[in-house]
């Protein structure tokens, strides 16, 4: 049997009619040619892979050798944010091991025309979504998912150390990397595209996804560390429920109860959410702590010695909660346990200001 070609093979690409000196491989560049010139010059696009809002993600391969990316293109000044915050965390983080951000290749600008300001990021192409994988598999067993958080608090550990909240962690902005067959995926936070500084944060509501909106985010739009151990908190739920957090419900209503200090009244969304289809009680407890509406009693990614209104100190840590989410196997913890500064060193400059 006559073994057939893989049709991303660089050698299907049937060569189109040229245009103004410039070859062209596909379709898609053809039909973007005058509209991103700057970007088809340097990238044969194949495919159009994701997007939503202001963003489209395209599959492409580099002209010059071959090399394949996703290339993120943002229309307007957000781009331009996006990329400085990613390239930023890519020279902290250099040195470190560490695996848990998308890698950042650089930056094209488009000349400003009819369609407005453009910045395409170049970016690492992984295999697929958290998201994607969850529709794929359904639920995710304890193991995994105690795999998937672990590796996701120690990317947001270093995050937060670097003065920058996510602000919109969700199962589509967590993209997986397969190293190799038989080897487990990397989970890699992405989309930088709503993030904030810690000495500069939002000051309005609903920046994020809604459904994975901390309390204190969409009703008093204030963005803190906590923030993003929310949605850590509701992507775990997602990933051994297979389901959204709060389905068919009028979510502000319910954190609405974060305003009163009635203590019975203080987790009532918790009531809302499928326990049932969690077996373990440590990885309730855990998802319960992170999900605290109250962001001072929220469990943290390092020790704390917060105590509570009854003043006994309580078990703060995801580290901790961890262990006993998945204390039957050699799984190891290495969560960094240093307090991260909630203020940076200078005043960094207001996204969308650049």
């Amino acid at each position: 049997m006559v073994k057939r070609e893989r049709e991303h093979s660089l050698e299907n690409y049937v060569p189109k009619k040229p245009r103004q000196g410039m070859e062209y491989h596909t379709v898609l560049d053809e039909n973007l040619c005058d509209e991103y010139p700057a970007l088809v010059e340097k990238y044969r696009l194949e495919k159009s892979i994701g997007g939503g809002g202001q963003a489209t993600v395209y599959k492409a391969f580099r002209r010059s050798d071959g090399k394949v990316f996703a290339i993120k293109t943002v229309h307007g000044p957000d781009g331009l944010f996006e990329a400085r915050v990613m390239a930023m965390l890519e020279v902290s983080l250099k040195g470190l091991g560490e695996q848990g951000l998308v890698h950042f290749e650089h930056i094209i600008r488009e000349e400003p025309n009819q369609y407005g300001e453009v910045y395409h990021l170049v970016l690492e192409l992984c295999n697929c979504s958290l998201q994607d994988r969850i529709k794929y598999k359904g639920q995710l067993d304890e193991e995994e998912s105690a795999k998937i958080v672990i590796a996701l608090a120690k990317t947001l550990k270093r995050v937060h150390d670097n003065e920058i909240i996510h602000c919109d962690l969700k199962p589509a902005n967590v993209l997986l990397k397969y190293p190799r067959p038989g080897k487990f995926y990397v989970p890699k936070v992405s989309d930088f595209g709503m993030a904030c500084w810690m000495d500069d944060p939002w000051n309005e509501r609903g920046a994020g996804t809604w459904d994975y909106m901390s309390p204190e985010a969409m009703l008093d739009g204030r963005y803190i560390t906590a923030s993003d151990v929310w949605g850590l908190g509701m992507l775990l739920y997602t990933c051994l429920t297979a389901a959204c957090p709060f389905p068919n419900m009028d979510v502000e209503v319910v954190f609405k109860n974060a305003r009163k200090r009635d203590r019975s009244l203080r987790n009532l969304h918790h009531n809302s959410m499928d326990w049932d289809s969690i077996p373990s009680l440590s990885a309730r407890q855990l998802i319960q702590g992170m999900t605290e509406l109250d962001p001072g009693r929220r469990l943290t990614l390092e020790k704390s010695s917060v105590a509570d209104e009854a003043g006994a100190a309580p078990d703060a840590s995801i580290q901790q909660s961890l262990r006993g989410f998945w204390s039957t196997t050699s799984l190891l913890l290495r969560i960094a346990t240093a307090v991260p500064k909630e203020k940076g060193k200078g005043r960094a400059e207001r996204k969308g200001k650049e």
